[in-house]
Order: C-alpha cells, then sequence, then structure tokens
C-alpha cells in the first residue's frame, strides 16, 4: 500500500516535469522559454512541482525513518498487537490434550431432534 502511495505522489511530478521539460523545448534555459515569453509559466510549473514534491519527500522521510512493523498514524506511533502465535496455540493444545480436556465434542442428547438440510425424508 505504501508503494502505491508512493508512485501516486510521483504522477503529478512526472506530469509537471514533463511540461517543463515540453516548454524548454531542445534550446534550453538560454535561448528557450525565457525569449519566447513562456519565463512565467515555466518558473510556474517549477514552484507547482516543488510544492508537490514536499509532500513526497514527507512519505518517503516516513517510510525510512519509521522501524518495522511500527504504525505511524498522524504522526504518532501507534502499538500493534501482537499477532497469532503458532507455537503458543500448539503448546495450549497439547497442554489441553494431556490433561484429558483434548476434543471439544458436544455429546448429543437422543431426544433432541438433529437439524436436516434439504428434503426430508420419512
Amino acid at each position: 500500500m505504501r508503494a502505491l502511495k508512493l508512485i501516486l505522489a510521483l504522477l503529478p511530478l512526472a506530469y509537471l516535469g514533463w511540461l517543463l521539460f515540453h516548454f524548454t523545448g531542445f534550446q534550453g534555459w538560454s535561448d528557450g522559454p525565457l525569449a519566447s515569453g513562456l519565463g512565467p509559466t515555466v518558473i510556474g510549473l517549477g514552484a507547482l512541482a516543488m510544492l508537490f514534491s514536499v509532500g513526497l519527500i514527507a512519505r518517503l522521510l516516513r517510510t525510512i525513518l519509521a522501524p518495522r512493523g511500527v504504525v505511524v498514524r498522524k504522526g504518532e506511533v501507534v502499538p500493534t498487537e501482537p499477532g497469532f502465535d503458532a507455537d503458543a496455540a500448539l503448546d495450549r493444545y497439547l497442554a489441553r490434550k494431556a490433561a484429558g480436556l483434548g476434543s471439544a465434542e458436544i455429546p448429543e442428547a437422543e431426544d433432541a431432534p438433529r437439524p436436516v438440510f434439504g428434503r426430508k425424508i420419512g
């Protein structure tokens, strides 16, 4: 998900970079946009690119500086709950089985009707 957000943050910068390249042309800065009257346009596109790059730099720094496994929301570190521990679950199961509490079977009463799915016979 972080990679998708970084890619989406790069899209406006790529578009503005393409526009800057298009307006400057192949002549460069000496004869190109400033001589043809496109100077304010190029300066404005550069300012917009700098504005959009602030968000991208913030995302990159947050991704790089945040330790692995730590969730950062609104500038605060949110503690994560521990995930499922398979070894602990297996140990609990084996301890219950050794104590005679192994299976969780429900004894059926003989007089209680069993649920029947589908067509009833007889």
